[in-house]
């Protein structure tokens, strides 16, 4: 149990808090661009969902709002976020579909599903928002130490820690 909790202090320090890491990183390495608000989200997400060439695992669509992962605390929030973020989030969106298409597959098929869905994600690096993003390159490593130290499988250890709610499940469906 114990080396369950240091994987989820390790992984929650790659993973879900390295997308917002991003919008800091990405802020003081881009040109001054617009910031979104939240009125801005279902464009720029739609956006982000539609430039994604890289087909999601059968049955699965984008949603059509932004995850919570935006949800302010309150309407009419001041909050505001890096124009890439919708991206990155869309990219982890994707991914995410994929390691849950393999955790979710029946006996019979989670060999095949296993080794598409790695397949799929290796191609996360190049998706858009993720792609020359050096806040990314370790990110695959790091997973798998986090798993390792876990005893548990890359999958399930990045599922739980790292696609969460606040990214990849509907709104309204913890």
């Amino acid at each position: 149990m114990v080396t369950i909790a240091a994987a989820a202090v390790v992984v929650t320090a790659v993973g879900f808090s390295a997308a917002r890491a991003q919008d800091s990183q990405v802020e003081h390495e881009a040109a001054p661009a617009a910031l979104l608000t939240p009125k801005d989200l279902p464009a720029a997400w739609h956006a982000a969902t539609g430039a994604i060439d890289d087909p999601l695992p059968a049955g699965r669509t984008f949603p059509s709002d932004p995850p919570p992962f935006f949800d302010t605390d309150e309407a009419g929030s001041a909050q505001a976020f890096a124009p890439v973020l919708p991206k990155q989030i869309a990219a982890r969106w994707w991914r995410c579909a994929w390691i849950e298409s393999a955790l979710d597959a029946s006996p019979s098929e989670a060999a095949a599903a296993k080794d598409q869905a790695e397949s799929m994600v290796g191609r996360w690096y190049d998706l858009p928002g993720v792609k020359d993003q050096g806040v990314f390159s370790n990110y695959d490593s790091d997973m798998r130490a986090a798993a390792a130290a876990a005893g548990e499988s890359e999958f399930q250890v990045e599922f739980d820690l790292d696609c969460g709610q606040l990214v990849f499940e509907e709104k309204g469906n913890p």
